[in-house]
């Protein structure tokens, strides 16, 4: 509770302060360009686990085997050694 409070103030400060918005806008764009072929490569992942479970069984035949599919898609992805 005093976390989310101290995290809503400093957001109240950065708002009102328009260098520090333009700092806080430059760390941000930063990490965003870092961050950005790994969010693409994990959205590269998922659409294949989805296919290739969308191949092993159809979503409208059995939606759950379905998801069962697909989350053992996303494991093998992740951590290739199962």
């Amino acid at each position: 509770m005093a976390l989310s409070r101290l995290l809503f103030m400093a957001a109240r400060i950065v708002a009102s302060n328009p260098r520090l918005r333009k700092e806080v806008q430059k760390a941000a764009e930063a990490s965003y360009t870092k961050a950005k072929p790994y969010i693409n490569k994990a959205n590269e992942n998922i659409k294949e686990a989805a296919d290739e479970a969308a191949k092993k069984s159809p979503p409208n035949e059995n939606i759950y085997k379905f998801m069962g599919t697909f989350v053992g898609s996303i494991k093998k992805k992740i951590d290739p050694k199962q």
